[in-house]
């Protein structure tokens, strides 16, 4: 395989977990996320934490179109707001913001 791409440029898009992966394990709840939430939400049920999960993404999937990291970050911020607000978290807006920048500039 190596000789049939000898002097070939090539793009490899990875869609994830095959070059690249979250460091935490997950893409959405990321290190800073459960830095912040992380004992809040260990007190979550997992039945709770999957329904939360659903409803940020209900959010994100009718909110794809982004044009920037700016707009990223907001989408973001409403991602982990309706998390918080689902699971009763009490995570305030500074610690939503820290998060939502965090998974736009770092994951």
């Amino acid at each position: 395989m190596n000789n049939a791409l000898a002097g070939k440029k090539v793009i490899f898009f990875d869609v994830g977990y095959t070059i690249d992966y979250p460091a935490s394990g997950d893409w959405m709840f990321t290190c800073k996320f459960n830095e912040i939430a992380g004992k809040r939400i260990k007190e979550c049920l997992e039945e709770q934490i999957s329904q939360a999960r659903n409803a940020g993404m209900v959010f994100l999937e009718r909110n794809h179109f982004i044009r920037d990291e700016k707009e990223e970050v907001e989408n973001m911020y409403n991602y982990y707001k309706i998390i918080s607000d689902e699971l009763k978290l009490g995570m305030t807006s500074e610690e939503i913001e820290t998060v939502a920048e965090d998974r736009t500039y770092s994951v």
